[in-house]
């Protein structure tokens, strides 16, 4: 791997510390503003929101501006850098009322930022990647994102009990700040002629790229993926607390188990070899495997280890996922890719849960953990038979030749 791979892979690791930091405290700080059960609520739904409509506009400007995916993520980190440092000089002289309405405008503006930075950055570093080293770079990026966000919450919740909220904007001032750094020190490769027309086309390439079956089965792989992991993640508590008849050490011992099944899962992935498909076949079978046997199987162990093959299988999947995008979708259509990916995945994912709570409710969490299992089988099955059909000639309908 090259310095602008291993730079940019910095950045994003930093800033997801920086992140998870602010995330735990930011909610720990809500929790005491008002005291009501819809404050954490409404900044959650402001943040999804917000990102909603704006991802696809960036995922547009990213692939208008090839030769600019850098200093758009730059920016967006610049903006979300000076965010945070008003937030930090103002946050001191706030009351109750205008402290919360204060985190729903950093929230709000903070997502519009996200929403360039995410496509441009995803872009920019699929540039940064040659076939050698694609599985290696993603492995890496992938494990370290994974520990940094893990890291992130648990540094968060120790320092919001030493630390005044004040300082936590500071440090997540600072973690944007480098990352903008280590962003502008990545020399991007120049976009061939090819690209520069296509971007030229912006409003083809939307069409072309949402009607190539390649890319429309990719995103359907990351909705399932998701999917399953939000079925799963929603209903542990109640599985952990109502089904197996344990406490709060236990929680908190699952989650650790799935964390770290996500970092292990990541850093294994850069030695698996052979095809992508079958990585896909196996990584979908596996969970759907591991969530089964913590449905029909109410023990203790069984669920640990179950949650933890089932995190190592999904971050597998992640990366497979992530290298096989980044050969299929063409790079002046990659922006794109990632937008309609967040999308999908950002309204899949709170109604999959809902939905869960409200069948856990009728029929009981085992029964819906069976159902999540083989409805992940299917869709999985799903994807790799239609990309096995178009493993003959992929780039050339991702690219609506």
């Amino acid at each position: 791997m090259n310095g602008s791979q291993l730079r940019l892979i910095a950045g994003r690791t930093i800033s997801q510390v920086g992140d998870g930091i602010y995330e735990i405290a930011m909610l720990w700080v809500i929790t005491h503003l008002l005291g009501a059960p819809w404050s954490v609520a409404a900044v959650i739904v402001v943040g999804n929101l917000v990102s909603t409509v704006l991802v696809p506009a960036g995922g547009h400007v990213a692939d208008r501006r090839i030769g600019g995916r850098r200093n758009i993520a730059a920016l967006a980190d610049l903006g979300a850098f000076v965010l945070f440092a008003v937030a930090a000089i103002a946050w001191p002289h706030l009351g109750r009322g205008a402290a919360y309405l204060a985190l729903l405008v950093v929230t709000g503006l903070t997502s519009v930022s996200v929403s360039f930075l995410f496509p441009a950055i995803g872009a920019l570093f699929a540039s940064l990647l040659e076939d050698g080293n694609r599985q290696q770079a993603n492995s890496l990026y992938q494990t370290s994102t994974s520990a940094a966000s893990l890291g992130g919450l648990l540094l968060g919740g120790a320092l919001i009990a030493v630390l005044p909220f004040q300082a936590i904007l500071w440090l997540d001032a600072a973690s944007f700040a480098l990352g903008c750094l280590l962003t502008l020190s990545v020399r991007p490769p120049r976009p061939g002629d090819r690209e520069e027309a296509h971007a030229d086309q912006e409003h083809v390439a939307w069409r072309a790229m949402l009607r190539a079956r390649p890319v429309r089965l990719l995103v359907g792989a990351n909705a399932a993926l998701n999917g399953a992991l939000i079925v799963v993640m929603s209903l542990l508590p109640f599985l952990v607390v109502h089904v197996l008849h344990q406490g709060a050490v236990v929680l908190g011992t699952t989650q650790a188990v799935f964390s770290a099944g996500l970092i292990v899962g990541g850093a294994g992935s850069r030695w698996l070899k052979g095809s992508r498909l079958v990585q896909f076949a196996v990584g979908f079978a596996v969970m759907a495997l591991a969530v089964c046997t913590v449905g029909v199987w109410p023990d203790v162990w069984a669920t640990e280890v179950a949650l933890f093959a089932a995190a190592v299988a999904a971050s597998v999947l992640s990366v497979s996922l992530m290298t096989l995008s980044q050969e299929v979708v063409a790079q002046d259509q990659y922006g794109k890719f990632l937008a309609a990916s967040s999308v999908v995945t950002t309204v899949a994912q709170p109604t999959l849960a809902a939905l869960a709570g409200a069948f856990a409710a009728l029929v009981g969490v085992p029964l819906v953990l069976v159902l999540g299992a083989l409805l992940t089988a299917l869709g999985g099955g799903a994807v790799v038979r239609g990309l096995s059909r178009e493993a003959a000639g992929p780039r050339e309908v991702a690219d609506g030749a």
